[in-house]
């Protein structure tokens, strides 16, 4: 009963971390730009894992499968862009997506 006690509490501290991560504004991370002029459409290329922020070491939120519609709106760093898809909101790795 404690075990499990313990794993409902742990993941719902988990859950409460990923849910405020995954909702931080662009604007919470350093180098941050809304994109000039409209919002573009992308497509990934390949998987890609769909992230909290705009690094590798920010935590995965989902994936994003060739096919699925992205729409980005701000780039960040080297490349990272913010979109939105039916996986949820977050960051991608640019070079895997490919306008359209």
């Amino acid at each position: 009963m404690r075990v499990t006690a313990l794993r409902a509490t742990v993941a719902a501290i988990a859950f409460a971390a990923l849910s405020n991560a995954a909702f931080a504004a662009p604007s919470d991370y350093p180098y941050t730009h809304p994109l000039s002029g409209p919002t573009q459409d992308y497509t990934p290329l390949r998987p890609v894992f769909l992230r909290a922020g705009p690094t590798t070491d920010a935590p995965v939120i989902g994936v994003l499968r060739p096919g699925m519609r992205l729409r980005a709106t701000a780039s960040a760093n080297y490349g990272w862009l913010r979109v939105y898809s039916p996986a949820g909101a977050g960051w991608a790795w640019g070079r895997y997506l490919t306008p359209g």
